[in-house]
């Protein structure tokens, strides 16, 4: 079974690069050939447009530079999985994903709400890597494969690092 160490902000919260970029080299250091996180939370909240779902480029800007120190921490080998949780306009997403295209990611989960499958298939035909609709089987629908939609491949570990001890 394959699976991606979720290395998201951890116990301490911290949101720097580094701190991003030292948690993604404890999930390869673990021995996990894939690393998945939340790019959501280098996005300032103040700036949030929770009306429209928009991004700043300042936010698009931040989001980039989190997947670029995050692959240049864990190099090309390493899968890195990018999750957005559905809230951003498909506009913003589209920009986001032309500025991840160069990091070679594995799949972004969830970049728009999953339930408007003509809205997933926009975003899945803007760029070249796999856009996931999600891991929950709630989520599933025969909808979906006519749209070039797919599900999150493989299983997360999510609190990986608890359970080291």
């Amino acid at each position: 079974m394959r699976l991606y160490a979720d290395v998201g902000r951890g116990r301490d919260r911290t949101d720097t690069l580094e701190a991003w970029a030292a948690r993604a080299k404890e999930g390869v250091a673990d021995g996990f050939e894939a690393i998945k996180f939340d790019n959501d939370h280098s996005a300032d909240k103040s700036q949030q447009d929770v009306v429209n779902r928009g991004l700043s480029l300042g936010e698009l800007d931040k989001m980039t530079a989190l997947v670029a120190a995050v692959r240049d921490a864990v190099g090309d080998g390493i899968n890195v999985c990018i999750d957005c949780h559905g809230i951003y306009s498909v506009r913003d997403v589209i920009l986001l994903a032309k500025r991840l295209e160069p990091f070679n990611l594995m799949f972004l989960e969830v970049p728009v709400p999953p339930e408007n499958i003509d809205v997933m298939a926009k975003v899945t035909a803007s760029t070249s890597f796999l856009i996931c609709r999600g891991a929950s089987p709630r989520r599933v629908s025969k909808a979906d494969s006519g749209a070039g939609v797919r599900h999150a491949p493989g299983r997360c570990v999510e609190h990986w690092r608890n359970a080291r001890g």
